[in-house]
């Protein structure tokens, strides 16, 4: 979906968060489960993903807050 897209701005997330479903009934992982959420946000802006909210532990909430700001950044940039 991404390599179709020409901008970041008019990729088909609804269709990758679908894809996205169908990954985790097939084989459900934290890191499709944080992928989802990632393609949740990107469809339906930060706080429909709620990553940040679900974690506990420090280390997993660094990552996150970095992956925030690299794709508020990479956005910009498109």
């Amino acid at each position: 979906m991404h390599a179709e897209a020409p901008a970041a701005a008019v990729t088909d997330w609804p269709q990758i968060v679908g894809l996205y479903d169908v990954l985790a009934r097939l084989e459900p992982s934290p890191i499709v489960a944080l992928n989802r959420a990632v393609a949740v946000a990107m469809r339906d802006g930060p706080a429909a993903g709620r990553a940040l909210a679900l974690t506990q532990q420090a280390p997993e909430r660094r990552f996150l807050e970095r992956r925030l700001a690299e794709l508020a950044t990479g956005l910009k940039n498109y």
